[in-house]
């Protein structure tokens, strides 16, 4: 017979042991209810951060709206929403606004800035063609400029997507002759003989071998050298300049 107090005792320990499963449960709901609460801030703040930019561009948007392309104040307004649609990687309106700055203020100041950013919305937008003409733009009319070097390795780089070797060649070719002492001139002097042998041109896969000839000469001694110096070879002899591939 099991006495009153065994009975008691067991009893006890199985509230015992609900209430500690319950506190386990209501903790762990807690650290999860805890761990919620930030991500959720974060979420909150995220969706006001975009607010406000969708905001501030209406504004801009409905300023723009007042003038006509050319007016100074429709320039101030588009470089505010170029840089504001830039910054927040709103490629549509970027390349909306910035190409109508570019063709209603070529002589502004800021022309150069907006269009290089125009360069950069139509790369991300993945409008590879347009992408092309504009940095050959950009190129055409700041060729001194000290980010020209960056901009023409990602045209090379464009034009590598494209089926005119020709022209990819002299992108390549553009980036070497720009930094011509430089491992990444070097490399690129190398895709622009590749390119330019593609092409079953004689003027064409002859400036192939002319340039491998001006790296045989820049390269140090070794394989890569000894490579070129055959690729002139190869090539003058497909023109059948025979002297030159003796030379």
């Amino acid at each position: 017979r099991r006495t009153r107090g065994s009975v008691m005792t067991k009893l006890n320990v199985r509230r015992g042991t609900v209430l500690a499963v319950l506190s386990l449960c209501l903790g762990g709901a807690w650290t999860l209810a805890q761990d919620a609460k930030p991500a959720a801030k974060k979420t909150e703040e995220s969706k006001s951060a975009i607010d406000a930019v969708s905001r501030e561009a209406t504004r801009l948007e409905a300023a723009l709206g007042k003038f006509k392309d050319t007016a100074p104040e429709a320039g101030e307004v588009m470089v505010k929403l170029v840089n504001l649609y830039h910054q927040h990687g709103r490629v549509f309106g970027l390349i909306r606004v910035a190409q109508r700055f570019v063709a209603a203020h070529p002589t502004d100041a800021r022309h150069k800035d907006v269009l290089l950013k125009l360069v950069d919305g139509l790369e991300a937008g993945s409008r590879s063609n347009d992408f092309i003409a504009t940095a050959r733009q950009w190129l055409d009319r700041y060729p001194k400029d000290p980010q020209a070097a960056e901009v023409e390795v990602r045209l090379s780089l464009a034009l590598d997507q494209q089926t005119d070797a020709r022209a990819s060649a002299a992108a390549h070719e553009a980036v070497f002759r720009r930094q011509p002492t430089t491992p990444l001139g070097r490399r690129h002097a190398v895709d622009a003989v590749k390119q330019y042998a593609s092409v079953n041109n004689k003027v064409v896969y002859s400036r192939a071998a002319l340039l491998a000839l001006e790296l045989l000469v820049a390269l140090p001694k070794g394989v890569s050298a000894e490579e070129a110096g055959w690729q002139a070879v190869a090539q003058w002899q497909r023109g059948s300049e025979w002297a030159k591939s003796n030379a």
